[in-house]
């Protein structure tokens, strides 16, 4: 398993409304009267994740998840103000990253089994998470699963959003453009993929709804 492991929990979430009010922060919606992030934390340090950096783009936010979660020692939290988007907040965190790491979202929990796949397809080179639907429309690049192999173009059915093992390299290039997809476009190296059957990220009221009876239906299953 990889040791190393980026989780971004910097998003508002002001497009769920009154969600976003009440908690100021998606990873800390609560589910089960825990913050969505406890679970993210967990499900990594289960596989094997011994070092976990939370990157955070408000002070207001970096101080309540740091009061929640700063004092475990395996988690390292960075204040990062000038972030604009989850493709921004990796590059100045280079001289901190294990050559391949894990990239989460705080607000997407992965089940365990997933993040071992991810692993365990490549010893080098980026591996992808692929899902069958995206929430986040036209800006997800579409793609295609042959093997382990990912290939990207217009008719593809499958979509690339995170849990993602990065590099080094790939990160070089995400610091010059700024975006996911022209990176993976860009990107010359291995590119593996292993599609995803649990639930992707949420933005809006009903995607989060969605993802909370998903979220309950696995607990329950984990008993």
């Amino acid at each position: 398993m990889l040791r190393q492991a980026i989780v971004a929990a910097g998003g508002k979430g002001t497009r769920l409304g009154a969600l976003a009010k009440k908690y100021g922060n998606k990873s800390l919606i609560q589910i089960r009267g825990l913050p969505i992030l406890w679970y993210t934390l967990k499900w990594l340090k289960e596989v094997g994740v011994e070092e976990i950096i939370i990157t955070v783009n408000y002070m207001s936010e970096y101080r309540r998840i740091k009061e929640l979660f700063g004092k475990d020692p395996q988690i390292a939290m960075v204040y990062n103000r000038y972030r604009k988007s989850s493709a921004q907040c990796i590059a100045p965190l280079l001289a901190m990253l294990d050559t391949r790491f894990l990239f989460v979202y705080g607000h997407a929990p992965v089940p365990p089994d997933h993040l071992l796949n991810l692993a365990g397809v490549a010893e080098k080179g980026v591996v992808v998470s692929l899902y069958a639907s995206t929430t986040q429309g036209a800006t997800r690049k579409p793609a295609n699963l042959s093997g382990y192999l990912v290939t990207m173009n217009a008719s593809g059915s499958l979509f690339m959003e995170p849990p993602h093992v990065l590099t080094h390299e790939f990160v070089e290039l995400l610091a010059k453009t700024g975006s996911w997809g022209v990176s993976f476009q860009g990107y010359r190296g291995p590119l593996a993929g292993v599609q995803a059957n649990h639930h992707s990220e949420f933005h809006y009221r009903h995607d989060f709804a969605a993802f909370k009876k998903y979220m309950i239906e696995l607990l329950k299953s984990k008993k």
